[in-house]
């Protein structure tokens, strides 16, 4: 841990002098951050939030070193830019200096290595957003797939694909790779022996998902916790536990004004990231709940902490059809384009999710379509299922709307006959 120490160290002490808000907040703070590691610890260092970079403005959080004199980012060869889901608030571009970005991800392949025997030169199935007919490319290491195409044609050309090209492992979003896998077995279709890992990324892992994913592929899926901001923050282990990249970022668990919170308590997760110099994200509170626990609280055999997080956003899809697991309703959210993943049935109740507030996501059905509902009964039965399926630290508010846009509506519910 010295290295990752001395990194710190650096980081702190090149932030200070190069990052306006940065400057403005440890200055704020009066702390001397020339005293790291000495007399001021991390946690002497304010924290902050996506809410502060839209407050203060994205240039007063990015180096000098690499803004012009417009304070607009100057592109080059080593600077490569990340885009921010925007599940939570509005998406953002998140700059690296490319050789930080490949110094960050270096965690990635060392554990893909020690699970799956997984390279870089790795043949890998991938999800990426593609124009809406397009289904399957092949690109040198990678079969890319369209997730905004997830039609029974895009899952048939995926598979016929994989007798030409044969893939060694799989990287999506957690939900992608649940539809993908439900779909190839009403399919009759079956994944390729030559697939020997499968890592989900990006959203929350819902149990129902893993269940089913691992019940099918035989295989465990390794389930990875991150932001773009810093890349890995946690990996998890065989007993499900998100142990921590204590080499990329440092965990914390604060309060909402950025105070250390002890082992087994729920706050905010707060991280470090210690190779984004462009763009320093340190004590970057996320909105994601959580607690940390312990390593030696886990037999695994990885001793670095870990974190119990609480489901404070959604997945990108969400298909709860299953009456096994809740039978007042069936619930189909997409956040990009529904239709091409099923067709609503003609008495399906449309709606438009959206996020509306931490933890809060807004859900609008059409006023003339439920005018003769009882309203209390649906909005029950959507929180109830919601609820089933492991969304319980997600919340929902409901209106109704005679506005409602077909090129607005991500969901369709059917409610269950009394």
């Amino acid at each position: 841990m010295a290295d990752v120490e001395e990194r710190l160290k650096h980081l702190v002490e090149y932030a200070y002098s190069k990052v306006p808000y940065f400057n403005y907040a440890v200055n704020n703070a009066d702390v001397n951050v020339w005293e790291l590691g000495e007399k001021c610890a991390l946690a002497d260092l304010p924290s902050f939030s996506k809410d502060t970079i839209i407050e203060y403005g994205y240039a007063n959080f990015i180096s000098s070193d690499f803004l012009d004199e417009n304070n607009h980012l100057i592109m080059s060869s080593n600077v490569r830019t990340e885009r921010t889901s925007g599940t939570t608030r509005d998406s953002m571009e998140i700059p690296w200096e490319h050789s930080d970005y490949l110094g960050s991800i270096k965690f990635h392949w060392q554990y893909r290595k020690a699970h799956g025997n997984i390279t870089p030169l790795s043949i890998c199935v991938s999800g990426i957003n593609m124009p809406r007919d397009d289904t399957v490319v092949v690109k040198n290491n990678y079969i890319y797939f369209n997730i905004n195409n997830l039609s029974d044609e895009c899952v048939v050309d995926l598979f016929e694909t994989f007798k030409t090209v044969k893939p060694e492992w799989i990287y999506t979003f957690g939900s992608v790779l649940f539809v993908l896998l439900k779909k190839s077995e009403r399919l009759g279709l079956r994944l390729p022996d030559s697939i020997r890992y499968i890592e989900v990324v990006g959203e929350p892992f819902l149990p129902y998902y893993k269940d089913f994913s691992e019940k099918i592929t035989g295989m465990r899926i390794h389930d990875a916790y991150g932001c773009t901001e810093t890349n890995g923050i946690a990996y998890t282990c065989k007993n499900g536990h998100f142990h921590i990249m204590d080499e990329n970022a440092i965990t914390e668990i604060v309060d909402e004004t950025g105070k250390p919170l002890p082992y087994g308590e729920t706050g905010y997760i707060c991280v470090t990231g210690i190779y984004n110099r462009l763009m320093p994200f340190i004590r970057y509170r996320l909105n994601d709940m959580g607690e940390l626990h312990k390593g030696t609280d886990c037999d695994c055999g990885n001793k670095s902490d870990y974190l119990t997080i609480h489901t404070t956003r959604l997945p990108k899809i969400v298909v709860f059809d299953d009456e096994s697991v809740y039978s007042g309703c069936k619930v189909f959210f997409a956040i990009d384009n529904i239709f091409a993943i099923r067709r609503p049935a003609k008495e399906s109740l449309l709606f438009s999710m959206k996020y509306h507030s931490v933890h809060t996501y807004e859900v609008v059905f059409n006023d003339e379509q439920t005018a003769s509902l009882d309203r209390k009964r649906l909005e029950a039965s959507f929180k109830g299922a919601m609820s089933a399926y492991g969304l319980t630290d997600v919340d929902f508010v409901f209106s109704y709307s005679d506005q409602l846009r077909r090129k607005d509506i991500n969901g369709y519910l059917e409610m269950k006959n009394e």
